[in-house]
């Protein structure tokens, strides 16, 4: 049977689970009975990625547990262009502070998003910016509550880690890489474009061996599925 999750009604939070901070044995109960609803959630909706067999927590699994706490996150400021010696623009950076019921500052996080992260990959000009912005905001979110609230989404079964921050990591080439699997959609879509080429298995195999060393397409990830479709499609 298919797990039936209620939408988190803010208004109708349960005031029993804000985290006595100042209270070491009570909070731990409390963040563990929340911690276990957090986890039901974030496996239901999908906000978590599988990335080298751990479980990275995405920003809306975050924010859900910000809000368990009666934490809200508010931007101190505008999203604020990072500039080289010669003026143009190379990162856009971000702050966002978590206030509490009492209007209280109780956390925060900075982040930065520079022009060549990979969320900004293949957009140009204003789009492009647009996307650096939006992700740096992102990824100060993530952080503050990474902060605030790490041990809670540890308690959960989840890495502290956010998710951005494993996929924003590099190759030895400095390309960003991203180390989810391809899906089952991905892997049909290859073989689709292998036929339309007229390559066979073996030479697909061949490749992934030498490039990859992997023997099967359901072990590629999604820059190596990247790579491999233009190798084809360049045939």
């Amino acid at each position: 049977m298919e797990t039936q999750v209620e939408r988190f009604d803010k208004s109708r939070a349960d005031t029993r689970l804000a985290i006595p901070w100042d209270e070491p044995d009570t909070m731990m109960a409390v963040a563990t009975k929340w911690a276990s609803v957090l986890s039901k959630v974030i496996k239901a909706q999908h906000m978590a990625s599988n990335i080298n067999g751990k479980e990275y927590v995405e920003v809306d699994g975050w924010e859900l547990a910000l809000t368990l706490a009666h934490i809200s996150p508010m931007p101190r400021s505008a999203v604020t262009a990072v500039r080289d010696d010669d003026g143009n623009i190379v990162a856009y950076e971000a702050i966002i502070d978590l206030i509490d019921e009492e209007g209280r500052k109780c956390g925060g996080g900075y982040a930065t998003c520079s022009m060549d992260s990979f969320p900004t990959r293949g957009r140009k000009g204003y789009d492009r910016d647009r996307a650096a912005q939006s992700t740096a905001q992102t990824w100060a979110l993530s952080k503050a509550a990474r902060l605030k609230l790490g041990f809670v989404i540890r308690l959960a079964g989840y890495e502290a880690t956010p998710a951005h921050e494993i996929l924003g990591q590099t190759g030895e080439d400095g390309s960003p890489k991203d180390e989810r699997l391809i899906t089952e959609p991905q892997q049909r879509r290859l073989y689709a474009i292998m036929r339309e080429a007229g390559l066979s298995d073996d030479a697909v195999k061949a490749y992934m061996a030498e490039n990859f060393q992997i023997d099967t397409s359901a072990a590629l990830n999604r820059e190596q599925y990247d790579q491999l479709c233009e190798w084809i499609q360049a045939k």
